[in-house]
This record gives C-alpha cells, structure tokens and sequence, in this order.
C-alpha cells in the first residue's frame, strides 16, 4: 500500500481558507487631558483619519461653565465636515466651575478616506476639563 502525503494540501487549503477572510480596519483612539477654553466658533478638539468603510463613533468630554451667566457647551461629531451628532449641556449662571458630562455617538459610512472628528463651541463661557475621548470603531455593515 502506497503512502500519500497530504501535508502540501492541507496547507494550500489553510492558505485559501486565511486568504478569505475579511480584512477588518484600525479601531482609532484619541484622547488628551487638560482643560481647553471654548468661544462661539466650533474647534476641532480630536479628529483621525479613516479609510472607507462603516464606522462607530463615540466620544466623551466634560463641560463646564468658566463665569456666572447662563451658558451652553455644545459638541459635535463631524464626518467630512458635516455633523452627524450634536450634544449640548446648559448651564444656569448660578454653576459656576460647575461640570456635566457630554457624550456623544453615531454611525457613518464613507466611500473614501475621510476625516471624522470632535468639535465643540460655548454660548458664552463654557470649558472643557479633564479627559477628552474620541474612539472610531470600524463597523461590518450598518443596518
């Protein structure tokens, strides 16, 4: 009886069968910490640069109120420039150095690389504090 060596087969097959298996994209963090001061304009506070696909977004900062007047601190999840999430908090005048936590979270797909971030802007006096996250989690499909 002859003897048949199935070792290179076994291994094209597991090769094919590596091969097929989809590529699944970076999850990308970003994150810092210290207070940032916030005007009436939006800035960009984090942001990554990501292949197109399916994301998930979320981010999380602490807002604050800097002065005793009724003040707002808004974030916003922007995807090529347009804002996909907004979150506010408002404070009454009364809160001063007062902090609220500000979440934010979303989905997108995008067809070419793009630029997903986190911007925030304040009515009047608003902060940011503490730590600032933003983390973009490649998705399979969106439904």
């Amino acid at each position: 009886m002859a003897t048949i060596n199935l070792a290179p087969v076994v291994g094209a097959i597991s090769l094919l069968i590596a091969c097929a298996q989809p590529v699944m994209a970076a999850t990308y963090f970003r994150q810092m910490s210290g207070t940032i001061g916030l005007n009436s304009s939006f800035q960009t506070i984090l942001s990554v640069n990501v292949p197109s696909g399916n994301w998930v977004i979320d981010a999380k900062a602490i807002g604050g109120e800097g002065i005793s007047n009724p003040t707002t601190v808004e974030c916003d999840i922007v995807v090529n420039g347009t804002t996909v999430d907004k979150s506010q908090i408002g404070f009454t005048g009364s809160d001063q150095g007062e902090t609220m936590m500000i979440v934010n979270m979303a989905a997108a797909t995008v067809t070419t690389s793009s630029t997903i971030a986190l911007a925030c802007d304040t009515s009047l006096d608003g902060f940011l504090s503490g730590t600032t996250s933003l983390i973009v989690r490649p998705a399979e499909s969106l439904k």
